[in-house]
């Protein structure tokens, strides 16, 4: 404000020596100055509402963040619910089964089914904590939560699955959105290639060499050992009678765009290995 009067004054001033110069009619120096001071004025107004717009806006996309945050938030618990609800009636039945023996006296039976079910949960517990035990260390959310969903979908398959991550990744390089097209292509085509194996595995790691140089790794057992990496990222090409196969052809196409990325295929005799590397 005390800058808005002094300008006005300094402007005043000059007016007047011009006007004294040039001979200008008081009246039109008057009018000079209205326009002046009126310009001035929309001037700051227009910027203060420009501001109280920007700052909403700001405002509104945060909102929108925690929003979707908190959606995210109430179905992950929705699911461990729904989880826990699966393992409750689980376990009411493996309760009344064990009646039966205890109720016919059979203690060898009900110690041998007890022996059975402690074994069987203790693998899967086992099994659950190795896969998820390292993901702590991706520190990037939306990676993060896409190898969760997915390491989640390989367990509910009965696929045994690890996750190596050696060290804390908090970035990762090129396009946030690409690199999720890609991780998630590949461990679908991971999953799709050993559900139906006779002994499903799938090893996922991450690995940080530098600051700008990180490699995304998942090898998978092979349902047939007899295949040519050559057609894999074919357009159309698909081990699936009903499926386009156009997943790694677009994988195949998001590396080749990109300067960031390149992509290595490592067949051994009943394993397969995609290795993305990223380079800054």
């Amino acid at each position: 404000m005390i800058l808005f009067l002094t300008l006005l004054l300094a402007m005043e001033e000059v007016v007047s020596v011009v006007s004294v110069q040039l001979r200008i009619a008081g009246t039109f120096l008057a009018v000079i100055i209205i326009c002046f001071v009126i310009f001035t004025i929309l001037t700051i107004v227009l910027m203060y509402y420009f501001i109280i717009s920007y700052r909403r806006s700001l405002r509104a996309k945060q909102e929108a963040i925690e929003k979707q945050q908190q959606e995210t938030y109430l179905n992950q618990i929705e699911a461990n619910y729904n989880e826990l609800r699966h393992f409750r009636h689980d376990y009411q039945n493996i309760l009344i089964s064990l009646q039966g023996y205890l109720l016919a006296d059979d203690v060898d039976k009900s110690k041998k089914y007890i022996q059975e079910t402690l074994n069987e949960t203790t693998s899967a517990i086992d099994l659950e904590h190795k896969a998820f035990m390292n993901l702590p260390k991706l520190q990037v959310p939306g990676i993060r939560q896409l190898l969760f969903e997915k390491i989640k979908q390989i367990l509910v398959l009965k696929i045994a699955v690890s996750l190596e991550i050696d060290q804390a990744i908090v970035t990762l390089p090129g396009s946030q959105i690409n690199l999720a097209r890609i991780v998630g292509i590949l461990m679908d085509n991971a999953i799709e290639a050993t559900k139906l194996a006779a002994n499903p595995e799938i090893h996922i790691a991450i690995i940080k060499y530098s600051e700008d140089a990180y490699e995304f790794d998942v090898e998978n057992t092979l349902i047939d050992p007899v295949i040519d990496i050559t057609e894999l990222f074919q357009e159309g090409y698909s081990t699936k009678h009903d499926h386009s196969g156009l997943g790694l052809a677009n994988v195949n196409k998001l590396v080749q765009d990109s300067e960031t990325y390149s992509l290595e295929v490592t067949k051994h005799t009943d394993t397969i290995r995609f290795s993305l590397m990223m380079q800054k």
